[in-house]
């Protein structure tokens, strides 16, 4: 049995068509089949993930690593404090930097971040309501919206370029700062504020040692930077052939495009179908 972790974006689903590969869904239902465990690994939170909830998954883990889930029980959970929080809010109001928080309810915008968001899930076309009925389908409210009830286990900044980020650069050091998107032609970067001591890889280990497991028995499938250590560090690293220069660098296959069917071409080579 091998545990596959799969990421989202630009892996499982592909924004440019606005879908999930049928291709893709057809692997994963045959791997499962024939008794590997498939698991969700993605830097959005829960509540940007609805779409992937029923899909049979075996597991989940979200907000780059600090949200784990495994056989419908939460495994760990580790969210950032409330006066950390206000504290970062404030420096990227001060900064005039867009942001969104992340929690499992919605993921709450500034204003200054509809616009980029809307370049992410929406249609160019779409007016200011119908923008923010789409971005609300995809569990993405305005930042009056937020209780903070709701625990908040990530941060994601945006910018046009990545100069946008230098404050944040300069000035934060207790987290980790990643690359998650980064699209030169649509002017469409973003930077994740997550946990030090957190990520992929090591909420991958968690659901390793829940199985009695290690790192030999997993797989990894991404593309962008926040799946960087996971696929370091899993028995077998996949690379979309989307995916950005750092992972191509240290995978061990790198498959096909995501519109060429890159996952079911990955689980064919490695023989998981």
């Amino acid at each position: 049995m091998k545990v596959i972790f799969v990421d989202i974006d630009g892996t499982l689903y592909d924004h440019v068509n606005k879908t999930i590969p049928e291709s893709a869904l057809v692997a994963i239902k045959k791997a499962r089949e024939k008794g590997h465990k498939v698991f969700v690994c993605t830097g959005r939170a829960l509540s940007q993930s609805t779409l992937f909830i029923n899909l049979n998954f075996d597991g989940y883990i979200f907000c780059a690593g600090t949200v784990v889930y495994a056989d419908k029980k939460l495994l760990y959970k580790k969210p950032i404090e409330l006066d950390e929080v206000n504290r970062l809010i404030k420096f990227f109001d001060e900064n005039d930097i867009k942001f969104s928080l992340e929690g499992d309810f919605g993921t709450y915008c500034s204003k200054n971040s509809i616009d980029h968001l809307k370049k992410y899930f929406c249609d160019e076309d779409l007016n200011e309501e119908e923008t923010m009925k789409e971005l609300n389908k995809n569990g993405i409210f305005s930042l009056s919206y937020w209780d903070n009830r709701d625990q908040i286990s990530k941060m994601c900044t945006y910018g046009k370029q990545m100069e946008d980020f230098d404050a944040i650069y300069e000035h934060i050091k207790d987290y980790n700062l990643t690359i998650s998107l980064a699209d030169e032609e649509r002017g469409l970067y973003a930077v994740e504020l997550t946990l030090k001591n957190h990520n992929k890889s090591i909420a991958a280990k968690k659901v390793l040692d829940y199985y009695g497991l290690g790192y030999e028995d997993a797989i990894a499938i991404g593309d962008s930077d926040n799946d960087f250590e996971i696929i370091r560090d899993c028995g077998i690293g996949i690379a979309m052939g989307n995916a950005h220069p750092k992972e191509l660098e240290i995978a061990d296959y790198i498959t096909d495009n995501i519109e060429n069917d890159g996952v079911y071409n990955a689980f064919k080579h490695f023989d998981l179908i």
